[in-house]
């Protein structure tokens, strides 16, 4: 939501109706920044000659959706999100009785996953990272998606866990956790996607 005063016998009308309405259609499928900056510059058109009386503030939610036993979060693959990451899933868990130790289990292979897709797929830019989560009978299923850089961290081979840290090569012990912890772990590239898909029985 934008609001605008002026003066100089504008009619100080609220940014709602239309400008917001317009930046969310033109910029649907963008990020929460993107559709913040495209609302910004069109207030700032319709502002052009008229000073503002006090601040312009721009507030777009991350986008959470919600259906039966599936949820999906939307957010900016940033390390600092990795909060707002563990309290989505961990949320979900809960409300699936969920025992703690295949919380923090799962938490774990969440935490792995974000921070690689965060610190990896986008390069020197930035991009967005989808969480989708379900569960069904008694098994929950986490899929991870991301526009970035075409990359299948299963093909990896896993490191000789009977060498010391000092002899392994360096890198793999992440994704290697990952499919030990995890029932099942999977990756395809599809529609210009990274897809990574882990289930965890919690019954």
């Amino acid at each position: 939501m934008i609001g605008a005063g002026n003066q100089d016998g504008a009619d100080n009308r609220m940014f709602i109706p239309d400008g917001t309405l317009c930046a969310q259609v033109a910029c649907a499928a963008e990020t929460p920044e993107e559709i913040s900056q495209t609302a910004w510059d069109k207030d700032n058109r319709s502002a052009v000659n008229a000073p503002q009386m006090d601040g312009l503030s721009v507030l777009c939610p991350e986008r959470k959706e919600t259906n039966g036993d599936k949820e999906m979060l939307k957010i900016e693959a940033n390390n600092d999100n990795l909060d707002a990451v563990n309290e989505f899933v961990d949320a979900f868990l809960e409300a699936h009785d969920c025992p703690m130790k295949t919380q923090m289990q799962i938490d774990l292979c969440v935490e792995e996953v974000f921070v690689n897709i965060a610190s990896y797929a986008y390069g020197d830019g930035t991009g967005d990272a989808e969480i989708h989560i379900s569960e069904e009978d008694g098994v929950v299923t986490l899929t991870f998606i991301d526009a970035g850089t075409p990359y299948d961290p299963l093909k990896k081979a896993d490191p000789d866990t009977t060498l010391s840290a000092q002899e392994r090569q360096i890198g793999g012990l992440g994704i290697f956790l990952v499919k030990k912890t995890m029932d099942a772990v999977s990756y395809c590239y599809e529609d210009g996607k990274n897809v990574l898909t882990m289930c965890k029985k919690i019954k």
